[in-house]
């Protein structure tokens, strides 16, 4: 009986797991959504992860190129839980300003996402950057600290799906959560929107951009993209 108990016990150990519920990406044009409510700013905290050494994230890297699309997710569960356990102890004196986009951001914004790695393409000129705050109040958000600008997130939905563009972390703010702050805000005000599902598009050589949006509970689609320049 007692052999039976422990036997039991760990099958429902190794059983526990988490379910999350994301969506592939893909592209579409951004039309102007059902809803233009406006949404207010907010102020989030941010906090600093223990560091990893090389070793232990090379070994994390070469794990992850082995598991399947399940795991990888999972495991991406289990790293937000941890990282929300460490905030509780580890806060980050000072805060960042999280507020959407403002006539006049535009050089800012582009010299920040240049320093990022993103690349600068037509839409992301001032005029078009203007125009797509206008049409999703609320869902293109700058997080601000002392140093000027931490983070980017641009949300659009254009009444069928969701989208998210151009979400880049400042370097010495990167794996502290803020990225994945900024994502889950537009998630759920696309969510209170009635959005569906939410797409987005990486760049087949971005390696740590595809890590990041599976740690964040996205699955990589087998759809290809066509674009044509007008």
């Amino acid at each position: 009986m007692s052999r039976q108990f422990i036997s039991s016990a760990t099958r429902l150990r190794s059983s526990a797991g988490f379910s999350l519920s994301h969506s592939a990406f893909g592209t579409m044009p951004n039309i102007a959504p059902p809803s233009s409510r406006r949404m207010p700013s907010l102020k989030i905290s941010t906090w600093k992860r223990p560091t990893r050494t090389t070793r232990q994230y090379e070994r994390e890297s070469s794990d992850e190129q082995f598991i399947c699309e399940e795991r990888v997710m999972k495991s991406g569960a289990t790293r937000r839980g941890n990282a929300a356990k460490r905030a509780e102890t580890s806060a980050k004196n000072g805060e960042v300003d999280v507020r959407e986009f403002r006539a006049g951001d535009g050089a800012a914004i582009r010299a920040f996402w240049e320093a990022s790695g993103i690349r600068i393409r037509p839409g992301d000129d001032d005029r078009s950057l203007a125009a797509f705050a206008e049409r999703n109040p609320g869902l293109f958000l700058l997080a601000l600290d002392d140093q000027g600008l931490a983070a980017t997130a641009l949300g659009g939905w254009d009444g069928r799906r969701g989208w998210l563009y151009h979400v880049a972390v400042r370097a010495d703010e990167r794996r502290h959560g803020l990225g994945g702050r900024l994502v889950r805000t537009i998630e759920q005000r696309l969510r209170e929107r009635g959005c569906p599902k939410v797409n987005l598009i990486v760049w087949n050589d971005n390696a740590a951009a595809m890590e990041f949006w599976k740690a964040n509970g996205y699955t990589r689609a087998t759809t290809v993209e066509f674009e044509k320049e007008l």
